[in-house]
């Protein structure tokens, strides 16, 4: 018995050995490089001066996904079909696509109500105040609401463009 367990042992260890060894180097191979392509991704965002949290979470998303791949092309080398988790994979992201136009539409339009509606309340409380705006400054203050309340990225795009409308 003790014979049978050792030369069931060793032949696994002789078949699939290499597989596990290529396996495991693919993955080591692309935590290096998750690691690597994070670290150049991360400086890149800091030199362009993006903020924290969304610097932070491009790089986790970029890591993750040469992880996934990486892990992909282990379980290929493992045996593993590949090709119906690829093709789940794309019809997945189709989906959450369509899924997702809806939604996405539905806020654009409600925020663009809303925009609207406090742009164009601003000339009332501006001809009471006794500084009526043209509509040039107005239509300046709704493109740069826009961007600024639904990206939460261009806030100083949005600051600096009203400073240059008012200047001028």
């Amino acid at each position: 018995m003790n014979m049978n367990v050792k030369e069931l042992t060793l032949d696994l260890l002789v078949r699939y050995g290499f597989q596990v060894l290529g396996a495991l180097a693919i993955l080591a191979v692309g935590f290096i490089a998750a690691k690597w392509l994070g670290g150049l991704v991360d400086r890149r965002f800091q030199k362009q001066q993006m903020e924290p949290p969304m610097r932070h979470l491009f790089v986790r998303v970029i890591k993750l996904l040469i992880v996934v791949m990486a892990g992909v092309v282990a379980l290929d080398k493992f045996g593993f079909s590949i090709a119906p988790l690829v093709a789940g994979i794309g019809v997945a992201g189709l989906g959450v696509g369509f899924a997702m136009q809806g939604v996405l539409g539905n806020l654009m339009a409600g925020l663009t109500i809303i925009f609207l509606l406090a742009v164009v309340t601003l000339q009332p409380f501006a001809i009471y105040s006794g500084s009526p705006q043209t509509v040039f400054v107005l239509v300046s203050l709704l493109v740069c609401l826009i961007p600024t309340t639904i990206g939460g990225l261009l806030s100083a795009i949005g600051i600096a463009g009203m400073d240059r409308v008012m200047q001028h």
